[in-house]
């Protein structure tokens, strides 16, 4: 009868042994010499890399690496010198699987400790073998080494939905592999400023945006997230229409966090290349202002939002044009929002000659939004689902958005706060 075969792998992140309290490891110690046994195996295979003993949920300052033919164990192990230091672009770990993220290594590294024989050991590292022992050593040494995992990781590695967990991984990976700003004939949707911040280019390639290449769930301008927030806060979000390609970013949220929801986007100006890259193009769907309204089962929007500034606002079809959207909406609940840099006069009295109820959000940063709808809304009741769905989606930071600054306008044009 022979032994059962154990397979062992590194834990990721998010399971609760790899934060355990680190203690010495002896050569003596049950605990060190199955620790020995384990990274043994997993470091049969070839290939230059280092792991840390919590990351198989043994909290020991022990790592072992495998260098060529050679396989050493290292216990106390510190990193004495460290030069070259650089961005380490689109890097990924044992720990964190396929997310990527850009992170500050040392291209050398001298690593120090002591042998199972107790003898010392010194060894000068450099290239991919010196970013794997920093990763394993991120775990010995750093009190918090996942602070950088974001509420977009999270919903990616903890959610259940394939959709999800598709998208994010494809709009991980387009962001982190965008050219960087300065890099020689960069070309495409996409243009990193600095190791957090992607800008996203239109067609043409003129920007239209920029993403939080960590955290693409929240988008990085105010305005994006003042309207995120108010669109959790309605009742349903399957069909939402963004006419604003400056909204890109909010797109790009909403489609990394829900699943069943169709994007509408208008057919000029929006960056279908940057969609395209980013994997979201199964959940998107062109349409046009003028588009005539579905009838039966066709769907109808929970949500419409519409750029202030855009001509035909302020045009001789500006009303023709808003009554069509006024019919597109789903229901009561249903929302219209027209996104401007400040109080717009004209565009206020046109939605109050169109839709029941108006209200009004004034933010210093994301400038003034406007929120028709068909109903009077349940204010009290959209707050208690924003604080819900924010709690679901690991972003307790869009409840503020979501719920401060409503002011209902009424027919004399006063601002009620509610």
């Amino acid at each position: 009868m022979t032994d059962p075969v154990i397979s062992h792998s590194p834990l990721l992140f998010n399971d609760p042994r790899i934060g355990l309290r680190i203690r010495p490891a002896q050569t003596d110690d049950l605990s060190t010499r199955a620790a020995m046994r384990i990274l043994d195996d997993l470091l049969a295979r070839p290939g230059n890399r280092a792991i840390a003993a919590p990351a198989i949920g043994l909290p020991l300052r022990y790592l072992a690496l495998r260098r060529g033919a050679d396989l050493l164990h290292v216990l106390r192990p510190r990193l004495s010198a460290a030069s070259a230091f650089h961005v380490n672009r689109a890097e990924t770990s044992p720990a964190t699987g396929p997310m990527r993220r850009h992170a500050w290594r040392a291209g050398k590294v001298t690593l120090t400790g002591t042998q199972p024989s107790g003898l010392p050991i010194e060894e000068e590292l450099d290239g991919a073998l010196a970013i794997s022992v920093q990763q394993a050593m991120d775990l010995l040494d750093s009190t918090a080494p996942f602070d950088w995992i974001t509420p977009f990781h999270r919903l990616w590695a903890e959610g259940a939905n394939p959709v999800i967990r598709a998208r994010s991984e494809g709009i991980n990976s387009a962001l982190h592999q965008a050219p960087w700003q300065g890099d020689a004939g960069t070309v495409g949707p996409f243009l990193t400023l600095d190791p957090r911040h992607v800008q996203v280019l239109d067609d043409a390639g003129a920007p239209v945006g920029t993403l939080d290449a960590l955290n693409p769930s929240r988008p990085a301008c105010a305005l994006g997230r003042r309207c995120l927030g108010i669109l959790i806060a309605t009742s349903a979000l399957t069909h939402v229409m963004i006419a604003a390609p400056r909204l890109t970013p909010l797109a790009v949220a909403l489609l990394s966090m829900l699943p069943d929801l169709t994007l509408h986007h208008p057919t000029e100006g929006w960056p279908l290349r940057a969609m395209t890259a980013l994997q979201l193009t199964p959940g998107c769907r062109a349409a046009a202002l003028s588009d005539p309204v579905p009838e039966g089962s066709g769907p109808r929007m929970d949500a419409i939002l519409l750029d202030g500034g855009a001509d035909w606002l302020h045009g001789p079809e500006a009303t023709a044009l808003m009554r069509l959207q006024s019919r597109r909406l789903s229901g009561g609940a249903a929302l219209l929002l027209v996104c401007c840099p400040a109080p717009a006069p004209g565009i206020e009295d046109l939605l109050q000659s169109i839709f029941p109820a108006l209200y009004v959000i004034e933010d210093g940063e994301a400038g003034t939004i406007y929120v028709a709808a068909k109903a009077r809304l349940d204010l009290p009741a959209a707050r208690s689902r924003a604080m819900r769905r924010a709690g679901q989606l690991g972003h307790p930071d869009l409840i503020r958005p979501a719920t401060e600054g409503w002011q209902m306008i009424v027919k004399s044009g006063e601002r009620r706060a509610q």
